[in-house]
Parts: structure tokens; C-alpha cells; sequence
């Protein structure tokens, strides 16, 4: 049996829903020294990491197909004749034609150099899952790497999910789990981000925060960004034949819902 043979909505939704469930009872774990080692917790985060990497690199993710109507697009800009010769290899598979601006009817679809970001954010959780182990349990920040780090192993969970889920076989209603799982990655490092922004200065240098907090900062802002454009894609599938005026309304309110969350988190 392989490990695409494995992967269904019924599998993955389940997956999904039981590491929502077990988190409060995961937080208290982490937070209690005689229960669960420090290193334990280090672990975790780089064994998570390294197989949401893995994840991440196999190919066949609808967001590849996304690239490539992208590229489509800005050569239809720049000149016709650049642009059908792209898409004679691109038309073989129309997958992510929703998430774009021309080929599909979102509303809310980021610019190509935006998917720039993983690279400071791969990078960044890189160094953070490598400098954690210099961390003892002697340490002022080690009670503040204890709390973020089930939110943090979470969020590399759901983005392996996410891989698993956000592909052609995924469609119609089922298109809406790496929705869901997009959206439970951003939900999960909204928790770390809340737990070392308010957490007391002296806890931690800025080294600390350079090496360790701002990259997850940048994966919480990219991730709640995606999720809205991958919660767009879904709703303007054609399998749905919903009106433009209904797809507008959602792009409309998703882009003033993430104003309102941005608000929110800087105050």
C-alpha cells in the first residue's frame, strides 16, 4: 500500500479534527517539566519541521499548477505570442485555474513574487529548530520555548496536511479541507505569536527573537493570507457555478476580514 493510496478526504479530515482535539490536552503536557522533557519538545519541533519540508518538496500541489497560470499571465501581458506558447503546456492541466485573476473568478490572488516569502521562512524555522538545541532548562527563555512549541509542531503538522490535501483529487466540497488545514496552520502560530508578544521583554534577547520568533511571525502573516486565497480558489471553482456577484462578495469580505485581523494583531 502506498502513501498516496492513504491519502482521502476521510483520512485526512480525521487526521485533521483528532489533532484538533488533542491540543489542550498536548499544551498541558508541554508545560509540565516532569511530564515532558525540554528536549522532547526540541525534537518534536525539528522532526515536525523537517517532514513538513519533505511535504512541502513533492510535487503535484495545485499551487504548482497556480505558478504556471501565473507565468501565463504576465506573459499575456507582455505580449500574446509569449503567452500561447506557455500555455500549450499549461492547458494539459487546468488545476489552479480558480486561483488565478484571468483564468479563473477570484477576486483574491497574490502576486507571483509573492510566494518569494518561503524562502525567509523555510530558512528562518531552519535556524530556529537548529538554535533551540543551545537552550537548557536553565535558561529564561526555556518556559517560553516550552509553550510555543506544541503551536509551532501543530503548524508544521497541518502544513503537511495541507501538502497532502491541496491537490487536483480534492474536489468540490472536499477542495474546502486545505482550507481548513491552511487556516488551522495560521490558527496554531496565531497561538505562538500571541505567546512571546506578550510575554515579558526580559524573557528573551533579540537574537532570540531574530533566530527564533520572526520567522514564525512571517509564516502567521503568509499562512492567514493563503488561507483566504485558498478559501477564494475553492468558492470560485466552476464545480460550484456560483455567480460572479456571490465570488465578489466573499473576496470583498476576505479582504476586509485580514484588515481587520492585521489591526488586531499589531494593537
Amino acid at each position: 500500500m502506498s502513501l498516496s493510496s492513504l491519502n482521502s478526504p476521510a483520512l485526512t479530515s480525521l487526521a485533521g479534527i483528532t489533532l484538533h482535539l488533542v491540543t489542550p490536552k498536548l499544551e498541558q503536557l508541554a508545560l509540565d517539566p516532569n511530564l515532558t522533557s525540554l528536549s522532547t519538545l526540541q525534537w518534536a519541533n525539528a522532526i515536525s519541521y523537517a517532514v513538513q519540508f519533505i511535504a512541502v518538496s513533492i510535487p503535484g500541489r495545485i499551487d504548482g499548477e497556480v505558478a504556471k497560470q501565473m507565468e501565463a499571465e504576465d506573459n499575456e501581458m507582455e505580449g500574446k505570442k509569449n503567452y500561447e506558447k506557455l500555455t500549450e503546456s499549461t492547458n494539459k492541466d487546468e488545476s489552479g485555474k480558480e486561483y488565478t485573476n484571468i483564468g479563473g473568478r477570484t477576486l483574491v490572488s497574490p502576486a507571483g513574487w509573492a510566494f518569494a516569502i518561503w524562502g525567509p521562512i523555510f530558512l528562518g524555522e531552519l535556524v530556529f529548530v537548529s538554535s533551540q538545541f543551545r537552550i537548557s532548562n536553565e535558561d529564561s527563555i526555556a518556559p517560553l520555548l516550552r509553550e510555543i512549541s506544541v503551536p509551532f509542531t501543530l503548524a508544521q503538522t497541518f502544513q503537511s496536511l495541507w501538502c497532502a490535501t491541496f491537490r487536483p483529487k480534492y474536489k468540490k466540497y472536499n477542495s474546502f479541507i486545505s482550507a481548513g488545514f491552511l487556516t488551522s496552520v495560521a490558527y496554531s502560530l496565531s497561538k505562538a505569536h500571541k505567546i512571546y508578544s506578550t510575554s515579558s521583554p526580559s524573557s528573551y534577547s533579540n537574537l532570540d527573537y531574530l533566530t527564533m520568533f520572526l520567522p514564525m511571525g512571517m509564516h502567521f502573516g503568509w499562512t492567514t493570507a493563503a488561507s483566504l486565497v485558498n478559501l477564494n480558489g475553492s468558492i470560485s471553482s466552476s464545480e460550484f457555478d456560483l455567480s460572479s456577484a456571490k465570488i465578489a462578495l466573499v473576496g470583498h469580505a476576505s479582504a476586509i476580514g485580514a484588515c481587520i485581523l492585521g489591526v488586531a494583531v499589531t494593537l
